[in-house]
C-alpha cells in the first residue's frame, strides 16, 4: 500500500511541477491541473511552455556549467 502511494505521489510531482512552471512564469494562476478537461487548448499551451522553459534552462546549463567549488 505504501509502495502505491509513493507511486501516486511521483506520478503527480512529474505532472504538476510543468504546470508551476507555467502558472508561475506565464502567470496562469487560475490554472489547474484537475478541471481543465473543458479547456484542452490551455492546459496544452501551459505545459508546452514549461516543456520549452524546461529545455531553456537545460541548454543554458550546458553551454555555462555552473562552477563547483570554485570562487572567483
Amino acid at each position: 500500500m505504501l509502495k502505491l502511494e509513493h507511486l501516486k505521489f511521483g506520478i503527480r510531482a512529474l505532472v504538476e511541477h510543468p504546470l508551476r512552471i507555467g502558472k508561475c512564469q506565464f502567470e496562469f494562476v487560475k490554472a489547474r491541473y484537475k478541471g481543465l478537461d473543458h479547456n484542452d487548448n490551455k492546459r496544452a499551451t501551459i505545459f508546452y511552455l514549461a516543456i520549452i522553459v524546461r529545455a531553456g534552462q537545460v541548454v543554458l546549463h550546458r553551454v555555462n556549467p555552473p562552477m563547483m567549488g570554485k570562487t572567483c
